[in-house]
């Protein structure tokens, strides 16, 4: 598993979230291939890391979500029919990851969850440089800006830079019903552009001035939401004859796209 993933491991225990993963906690799921959905088991996602950024020491990580006792326990409850589906044979949307995917967060309005900062340094033990306790829904887009860390928090619908010893904390709102702020981009100083999900906008925001603005309304759907936002060049070079050949399927195994992921693809 290597370094990392042990001192996370060992992180993760330590915050309470590494009972229960799997059958036999973090330490069994550790060697099971997650990517694959047929493998997941009924409870999964007790930390959800939703970001991975550069730091001075080594590499800053956005635990999203860290579940509970309580949100654990409330969302194995809603989850009991569609196990027993499962165990029975049949293949019932119930019985499925993504159902139980949805279970965790329902079970998390009825209960609290707590968003974490992690530096993992390339040296010693990953420690805790940020917390948030009794978040409804998961924070997003941890960076390391000059001495501070800036992220979305998305549960309060704001833009937030506070020194990494805590000694300073300054916040935006994002404009939004709901805002879901997601997507980071800088600008230089105290700039940066911040994405939201109803309207799926972009908007500017100005910690120093303790501002923002709205650049530009993508969409009013409320299914839709802005995912990331990144700078692009202004020209790319000519792309690979085959994309992401390690990621095919082995050959024994047949795939059947359906129309609609045709239609998707096309």
């Amino acid at each position: 598993m290597g370094r990392p993933g042990a001192a996370l491991l060992e992180l993760a225990e330590g915050s309470g979230a590494g009972g229960g993963a799997g059958a036999g906690g973090l330490g069994d799921a550790a060697e099971v291939d997650y990517r694959d959905p047929r493998q997941l088991p009924p409870l999964y996602d007790f930390v959800h890391i939703n970001g991975v950024a550069r730091a001075p020491e080594g590499l800053l990580l956005s635990f999203g979500f860290v579940a509970s006792g309580a949100t654990r326990r409330f969302q194995s409850l809603l989850g009991l029919p569609g196990r027993l589906l499962k165990g029975v044979g049949l293949d019932t949307p119930l019985a499925r990851p993504s159902r139980m995917f949805a279970m965790r967060f329902l079970g998390a309005r009825y209960s609290s969850s707590t968003w974490l900062g992690v530096l993992l340094p390339e040296n010693g033990p990953a420690r805790i440089v940020a917390r948030q306790d009794g978040v409804k829904i998961p924070n997003h887009n941890l960076n390391w800006d000059e001495d501070a860390l800036v992220f979305n928090d998305t549960h309060s619908s704001q833009l937030v830079r506070q020194a990494v010893d805590g000694s300073g904390r300054r916040q935006v709102r994002v404009p939004g019903k709901p805002a879901f702020a997601r997507g980071l981009a800088p600008l230089g100083g105290q700039r940066f552009i911040v994405g939201s999900q109803c309207p799926a906008a972009l908007h500017e925001v100005d910690l120093h001035a303790g501002r923002s603005e709205l650049l530009c309304e993508l969409s009013d759907n409320l299914h839709e939401c802005v995912y990331a936002i990144h700078a692009v060049p202004d020209t790319f070079g000519e792309p690979p004859e085959q994309l992401w050949s390690s990621a095919a399927p082995p050959l024994a195994v047949a795939v059947d796209a359906g129309p609609r992921a045709v239609a998707m693809g096309n």
